[in-house]
């Protein structure tokens, strides 16, 4: 009477060691098809709330909500926020604030690799952000990257966000608009003209004035 029972206790040890081994391997296969995280979410898990509060404030989170997007966001610290001059008069103001969001982001995904690849040879050259403004990209003889004028350092490189890339920097780019960081850029209105003098100002008659004036056609 013992064999048989010695025989069920091994079938079934048996396939319990299969039965793990499959939840295993199903356990490795969902993690290797496991949906690619979006860029919103590669930034949540960095940490960078100031540049989320950012987004969200601007209307433009669905830009890094897709998986799909192809684009490499310079995602500044929220430390770098802090350092950034006026920063509350720029939240403050959406028009601005959506400048300078967009200005973080390039068309395209960039590994640091590429962009030294793109630019060792002369050292410095320039990227087009997301708003069509220009970013300056120095690369140091060493591999160094350095961007925008304040020549801001990438502190953790090539996060993958589905189709894009994060590379997270230590200083908020900013764009090369005048005034930028002083607030709205106020526009003055030219002087008006000064109004013609009459005849009874000069005392001259005007039908005669206009009648020895060349006469130009306007199409």
């Amino acid at each position: 009477m013992r064999f048989p029972v010695l025989v069920v206790a091994v079938l079934l040890l048996l396939q319990a060691c299969f039965t793990a081994a499959e939840s295993f391997a199903l356990g490795s296969l969902s993690e290797r098809v496991a949906v690619p995280n979006s860029p919103s979410e590669v930034l949540e898990s960095q940490g960078l709330t100031t540049f989320l509060k950012a987004v969200n404030q601007t209307g433009l989170g669905p830009l890094f909500e897709g998986i799909n997007d192809n684009f490499t966001i310079f995602a500044p610290t929220n430390e770098a926020f802090q350092d950034l001059n006026n920063v509350s008069t720029i939240f403050a103001n959406s028009g601005t604030l959506e400048t300078l969001i967009l200005y973080q982001v390039v068309p395209g995904a960039l590994t640091t690799s590429d962009i030294v690849s793109q630019f060792e040879k002369s050292g410095v050259g320039t990227l087009n952000s997301a708003n069509n403004l220009e970013i300056l990209v120095f690369v140091r003889p060493n591999g160094t990257i350095l961007l925008g004028t304040d020549e801001a350092s990438i502190v953790t490189a090539n996060l993958s966000a589905g189709n894009s890339v994060v590379q997270v920097i230590d200083r908020v780019l900013v764009p090369p608009v005048t005034n930028f960081l002083l607030g709205p850029t106020v526009i003055p209105s030219a002087p008006s003209a000064p109004s013609a003098p009459t005849a009874a100002d000069t005392g001259v008659s005007t039908t005669s004035i206009s009648s020895s004036l060349p006469q130009t056609t306007f199409a």
